[in-house]
């Protein structure tokens, strides 16, 4: 099974419309105590249209932020980004386990969506 990555530019959205990335996250874990979710300096996400499948790795991008998941069976998505010229990331990539099947990411008016391909 493949997952679909796609970064898309939102339109004008009104206050109601308009989701952080710790409410994006949250709004799609349907048990959250099952989760641990870490979110510092969220900003932007800059993700380019691409496939995944388990096991591949995310470069990381150039937004100023940070994003782990973890479930019962340890990290699924960890992502670490620190500015001033410096990317902190582990090995410059993150591992896809596909722990996570279906979520939704926004942030100023870039949303990321990552769900299964059948």
């Amino acid at each position: 099974m493949k997952f679909t990555a796609v970064a898309l530019f939102a339109g004008l959205a009104s206050a109601q419309q308009v989701v952080t990335l710790f409410d994006a996250v949250y709004s799609v874990v349907e048990d959250a105590r099952s989760y641990q979710i870490d979110i510092d300096l969220p900003t932007v996400v800059n993700c380019a249209a691409e496939e995944w499948a388990i096991g591949d790795r995310f470069t990381c991008s150039d937004a100023s932020w940070a994003l782990q998941i973890n479930d019962e069976y340890g990290v699924s998505i960890r992502i670490d980004h620190i500015v001033d010229g410096v990317t902190y990331c582990a090995d410059a990539a993150i591992e896809f386990t596909g722990a996570i099947p279906v979520y939704q990411i926004q942030a100023s008016n870039i949303t990321v969506t990552l769900e299964p391909v059948y």
